[in-house]
């Protein structure tokens, strides 16, 4: 992996931990949908462009390929953002931060449920202790368990697994398109 792509996975997670606390300070202004719209808007046009400086006219998928990355944008991107700044918006910081760690956990779920991977020993365990470890901190770490945050919480579920559909769907096309060209 080249430096510039591990700079940018780094960027992208330290986006990823704080959005949750940074959503709910936005959300204090905009309603919900209009965080989606202006990450959206800001997401694709930096993706875009990178994809564009990498690739140039190769960032213009097959025609063919256009109906899997619509369903993948749906999937991935608008669904997943619209549950999770719905959810973010009904329930807590600490919440959201904690549901985020089970993608892992649902993504491996999938792929064992689609066929793609076996249920490992290895796997069984880590999944214990990411579902363990996650109940732990919400426990520990204050997290609201009620109904209050009962929406909002499955609805960031629900994210969780929209997005974990949009990472075992996304492999065939990931194998035939650059990487950056797919998240555009």
């Amino acid at each position: 992996m080249d430096a510039p792509t591990r700079q940018l996975l780094i960027a992208v997670q330290l986006c990823f931990g704080v959005f949750p606390l940074l959503g709910k300070v936005a959300m204090e202004a905009f309603p919900p949908r209009t965080v989606l719209v202006w990450r959206l808007a800001v997401g694709f046009s930096a993706i875009g462009l990178l994809a564009w400086r990498r690739h140039g006219r190769g960032v213009l998928p097959p025609l063919s390929d256009l109906p899997a990355l619509f369903g993948l944008s749906l999937l991935g991107i608008t669904l997943n953002q619209l549950m999770f700044l719905e959810g973010l918006s009904r329930s807590t910081a600490v919440n959201a931060g904690l549901l985020m760690c089970l993608i892992p956990v649902v993504t491996c779920a999938v792929v064992v449920l689609a066929g793609q991977e076996r249920l490992t020993r290895r796997r069984a365990v880590g999944i214990a202790c990411a579902v363990g470890g996650v109940a732990w901190l919400f426990v520990q770490r204050g997290a609201s368990v009620g109904q209050e945050t009962l929406d909002g919480d499955l609805l960031m579920t629900l994210n969780c697994i929209s997005y974990a559909l949009y990472l075992v769907l996304a492999k065939p096309l990931l194998r035939r398109l650059p990487q950056v060209v797919v998240l555009a």
